[in-house]
This record gives C-alpha cells, structure tokens and sequence, in this order.
C-alpha cells in the first residue's frame, strides 16, 4: 500500500471509526477513484497494530498518521523526487531603457541554488538586462527572484523569518530550530541559524524604519501613546529592545544591540 493511499485509509477510519473494512475501501474508490481491497486495509491495520475494532481512536493511530504525513512529505520533496534541483529561469520585467526606450540586451546570465519553504530547493537562472544603447548604467534583475530572497543569498525570506521568529518569538534554541526545519526539508547548521537571527533583525530594524510615518500619523489619530518597553535576545545573540504603545499594540521603534555595546536604532 502506497504512502498516499495508507493516508487516505487513516482518514476515513478517523473521521468515521464505525466504518467498515468494505465501506473505507468504498470511501476510496468513490473520493479518490483508487481500488484497494478489503484485505489490504485488514493487513495495513495489523501491521501498524491498529485495532480496527476498539470503541474510540487510539493514540497509536494518531501517531501513524503523523508518521506517515512525514513520510509522504519525505517523498514528495524537490529533493527525492529530483536527482538534481529543477532549474527556474527568471528575467526582468523591464524591456526597455526607460532613458532612450530601445529594447535591452543581455548583459549575463547567472546561476545559483535557492532554498525555500514555499518553492523547496532549485536553480534559479537569472538573466540580467542593461542598456547598451545610451549612458544609463543600471542593470535589471528578475524582481520575481528579488520578491523571494535577498539578492546574493541561498535562503528565502520565508526561512529567515521562521528563524527570527523561533529564536525570538518562541524562544526556541538553535538545534529544535535546526530539526524543524529539516522536516521541512530545509538543511541548516549552527552558524547558519545564527546569521540568519541576525539577519532577521537587521531586517526588522529596517521594516521599522520604514514604516515611521505610518505609525506616527496612527498615533496621532488615537491621541497619544503609552510607552512599554522590552527586550529580547537569542543566547548570544544580538539584543532586540523594542517599544510598544500598549494603546494600539504597535511597535514604535526598536533597538538592535549586539555584543560589543554598539546599537543601531529605527
């Protein structure tokens, strides 16, 4: 029995434990148009020690289900269902030199792996555009790739967050943070962890500054701001202390503190 079909027949037999044998091999001809007979689902639940029988789910069912959403998550990954990443191209949504209008030419194409939560692992191809027509210098990327991650980087925005947020939303420490993510198929090491905590916080900071006019005219709007503030830090890593208008539960600004005493402020 496949990893996707054992699934479907932990499914039925959870949302509806007085099924029959005959009615759940029913239930996945009719949802799924898949043929298993009887038998197999008999022998499925005596392998994994499954008591067809009991009056209420059992814990263990629960758990083979877990086991097997992992092993078919395993299996459906880029990287098991691909001897080599697949390879994406991107290029520019600009076409022409936005100074002379003539068309762009190629300048390179240049290549390197991207790991996302989202997308998993691939190549991504990017062809860069200039103009080789008039003074403007500018090269143009692909802003769909610019969207996924940081020019430069292997890692997307979503694993950057997940890691900001684990070291200092959920205080978690960096080996759990390093096991979670390779169930997700995501390969990270130690140090790795620690850059991109770093680098979740410079962003942060960013996004912060960014956002000051905004926050300022919402304050505004409500009357004025009662100020809270705290601070948070990933063993030994940067310092976050960050404001809060416990009025509005908006962060104001923060302040980003690294070992040396040095802060750097938005």
């Amino acid at each position: 029995m496949s990893t996707q079909i054992a699934l479907w027949v932990l499914v039925e037999y959870i949302k509806e434990p007085r099924l029959s044998l005959e009615q759940i091999a029913a239930r996945l001809r009719e949802q799924h148009n898949v043929a298993v007979v009887p038998e197999s689902i008999e022998r499925f639940f005596q392998d994994h020690d499954l008591k067809k029988d009991a009056p209420a789910i059992q814990l263990n069912t629960l758990a083979t289900l877990r086991s097997y959403q992992e092993q078919l998550a395993r299996e459906s990954s880029p990287a098991a269902l691909f001897a080599h990443p697949p390879t994406v191209p991107f290029r520019p949504a600009q076409s022409d030199c936005p100074g002379c209008q003539a068309p762009l030419q190629v300048y390179k194409t240049q290549r390197r792996t991207v790991l996302t939560l989202s997308l998993g692992r691939f190549t991504a191809q990017e062809t860069l555009l200039h103009c080789g027509h008039c003074a403007n210098d500018t090269l143009y990327g692909a802003e769909s790739l610019s969207q996924l991650l940081p020019s430069g980087c292997t890692y997307g925005y979503d694993v950057l967050v997940f890691v900001g947020r684990a070291l200092f939303l959920r205080h978690r420490p960096t080996e759990e943070i390093i096991e979670e993510l390779r169930a997700r198929q995501v390969q990270l090491s130690p140090s790795e962890v620690g850059y991109l905590g770093r680098k979740f916080v410079a962003y942060l900071a960013l996004a912060h500054r960014q956002s000051a006019p905004g926050l300022q005219q919402a304050m505004r709007a409500q009357g004025g701001y009662i100020l809270d503030l705290d601070g948070t830090t990933g063993g030994g890593g940067p310092m976050l202390m960050s404001s809060l208008d416990s009025l509005s539960e908006i962060v104001p600004g923060n302040v980003r503190r690294s070992g040396n005493g040095c802060a750097s402020t938005a």
